[in-house]
C-alpha cells in the first residue's frame, strides 16, 4: 500500500516545525547570555556616541538600525542615556521571566524533539503513530497555553509580551491545524492489518 500524500506532508511538517522549535528552545535556554550581550551592546553604544546630546547625524544612524517600535520614539532631541534607557525599557525582562524562559526552553526542547520523532514515524508506517501524533500535538498545544498564561503574570515589557504571545499563539495554531488534518484524513494506511511492526517497514 502506497503512503498517502497527507502522511508525507504531515510527517515533513512535523520534522520542520520540530527543528524550528529546537532552535527557538536553544535561544530561550541562552536567554541570560543574550541579556549580558545586550548590556555589553548598550555600553558599546554609549562609548561610540559619547555622553550628552546626540546630534542629528547620530539620531539618523539610530533610526536606521532601530526596530520600528523604537524608531517612532526616537525624538529630535535625545541623549545617549535616553536612547539606551529606551531600549532597555522596551526589551525588559525581569530575572523571574529570564528564569522561566530558560525552564520552558528545556521543556520545549523535549517537546520539539518528540515532534521530530513523530514526524519520522509517519514515514516508518508505525501502527501507533496516529495516537502518538495526537498525544504530542495536544501536549504541545497545552504547553503553549500554559506559557501564555504564565507570562501574563510576570514583569515584562509590552513589546516582549507581544513577541512571546505571538510566537506561542502561532505554535498553538499550528498544533490545532495539524490536529484537524489528522481528524479528517483517511487513516487506513496506518490501521490496515498488513502493517509490519518492523521500524524499517517498506511499502
Amino acid at each position: 500500500m502506497q503512503r498517502p500524500t497527507w502522511a508525507t506532508v504531515l510527517g515533513t511538517l512535523m520534522i520542520l516545525f520540530g527543528g524550528c522549535g529546537v532552535m527557538n528552545d536553544v535561544k530561550q535556554i541562552n536567554t541570560p547570555a543574550l541579556i549580558d550581550f545586550q548590556d555589553d551592546l548598550m555600553e558599546e553604544l554609549a562609548t561610540e556616541f559619547g555622553p550628552g546630546q546626540l546630534d542629528q547625524e547620530d539620531l539618523e544612524v539610530l533610526r536606521s538600525i532601530s526596530p520600528d517600535s523604537l524608531t517612532a520614539d526616537i525624538d529630535t532631541s535625545m541623549t545617549t542615556e535616553d536612547f539606551t534607557s529606551l531600549i532597555k525599557a522596551t526589551t525588559y525582562l525581569s530575572p523571574e521571566v529570564s528564569q522561566k524562559l530558560v525552564k520552558y526552553g528545556y521543556w520545549g526542547l523535549i517537546v520539539s524533539v518528540l515532534y521530530i520523532i513523530t514526524g519520522i514515524l509517519f514515514f516508518a508506517r508505525r501502527r501507533h503513530v496516529l495516537s502518538i501524533a495526537v498525544s504530542i500535538l495536544v501536549l504541545s498545544l497545552i504547553f503553549c497555553v500554559i506559557q501564555i498564561i504564565d507570562y501574563r503574570s510576570t514583569n515584562i515589557s509590552q513589546l516582549m509580551q507581544i513577541g512571546l504571545d505571538l510566537s506561542l499563539s502561532v505554535g498553538g495554531f499550528i498544533d490545532v491545524v495539524l490536529l484537524v488534518i489528522l481528524a479528517i484524513v483517511d487513516k487506513s494506511y496506518y490501521t490496515a492489518s498488513d502493517i509490519q511492526e518492523d521500524f524499517y517497514d517498506r511499502d
